[in-house]
């Protein structure tokens, strides 16, 4: 009995140690100051946010087209002030047409926010991208 319970305890004891080290490395490996980034980044929140900029960036031309029908020529969308709220495939599975529902804060004369919108743009399969609907900040 007393062999299984000192067996118990060195495991335990091990256990301890390692996950003791991994906190230490985190912690120690990581640094605070901007010279030195950690070297563990979580692949799929780096790679979540690269694709939605770069949806963003290749659809920003045609989300500024659909404000400026709305706005006066004063007013200017930027990258960091559009959000996917959601893409939807239209079809079935494996089908190349989208409609992909943004919100988007425009910026008015003097940098003053215009509010919130919702824009939903319809992406076919053959590379065209249309305007389905714009809700203005006015409208919900």
């Amino acid at each position: 009995m007393k062999k299984y319970l000192l067996a118990a305890w060195l495991m335990a004891i091990l256990t301890l140690f390692s996950c003791l080290s991994s906190v230490a490395r985190f912690i120690i490996g990581t640094g605070t100051g901007p010279e030195k980034t950690p070297e563990f980044q979580a692949a799929s929140g780096s790679d979540s946010l690269r694709y939605h900029d770069m949806i963003i960036t290749l659809l920003l031309p045609y989300i500024r087209e659909s404000v400026q029908k709305v706005y006066a020529d004063d007013v200017s969308i930027t990258p960091d002030r559009v959000n996917i709220i959601r893409i939807e495939r239209k079809g079935a599975f494996r089908t190349y047409d989208f409609l992909i529902r943004l919100e988007v804060r425009p910026i008015g004369y003097e940098g003053r926010s215009m509010g919130r919108d919702l824009i939903t743009l319809k992406l076919s399969h053959d590379h065209e991208i249309e305007l389905v609907d714009y809700e203005s900040a006015r409208d919900y």
